[in-house]
């Protein structure tokens, strides 16, 4: 149990604003500090909102059942699709198409790593995770990572972090050396 005083310096979060978007379901929403803006998947398109204005663009880029806006350096974002099991780099002010890669089975969650300049698609239906040189804008490597994989997330020393939501695990890869290091219930 927290103390009385332990209560009185947590902070307290409310609702100060509602932003209207177009009706329908959503995934992952990414929030980009160089454009100031947030990305959301909405399925059928990636909808942007000014973070400053509120002003919504309900459509930047369309996509085939999109799940993860990655905003990478050079004004660029990574849409993962998984209608067409590829990851789509797209203009973050036009949604203008850039070009794509090939990823495994349903991507889902992707994520940006500063350090290697890679971005991580993690395959929803295939387990793998595919290693994007984001400056070439190619794939660089697959590997076999779960079984699931849903959230992933980098921590700056060379590793990646994914859960696999089939067998409740928390997995950890070399991001370097590109090999599963640990899985942990």
């Amino acid at each position: 149990a927290l103390s009385s005083p332990a209560l009185a310096q947590a902070p307290v979060y409310k609702v100060v604003g509602h932003i209207a978007g177009p009706d329908g379901g959503w995934d992952y929403a990414t929030f980009d500090p160089g454009t100031r803006r947030i990305y959301v998947a909405k399925g059928a398109a990636i909808m942007a909102v000014d973070a400053d204005s509120g002003k919504v663009i309900p459509q930047l880029a369309t996509a085939d059942r999109s799940h993860s806006p990655v905003p990478l350096p050079g004004g660029r974002l990574l849409v993962t699709n998984g209608g067409t099991d590829t990851a789509v780099f797209v203009d973050a002010q036009t949604g203008k198409a850039l070009g794509s890669v090939g990823t495994g089975k349903g991507p889902d969650a992707g994520i940006y790593d500063p350090k290697s300049g890679l971005a991580f698609v993690m395959a929803h239906n295939g387990g793998e995770g595919t290693f994007v040189d984001v400056a070439k804008q190619a794939a660089v490597a697959t590997i076999p990572v779960g079984t699931t994989l849903e959230f992933a997330a980098v921590d700056g020393k060379g590793r990646l972090w994914v859960n696999d939501e089939k067998t409740s695990e928390i997995i950890s890869v070399d991001i370097k050396n590109r090999k599963v290091l640990g899985r942990y219930k």
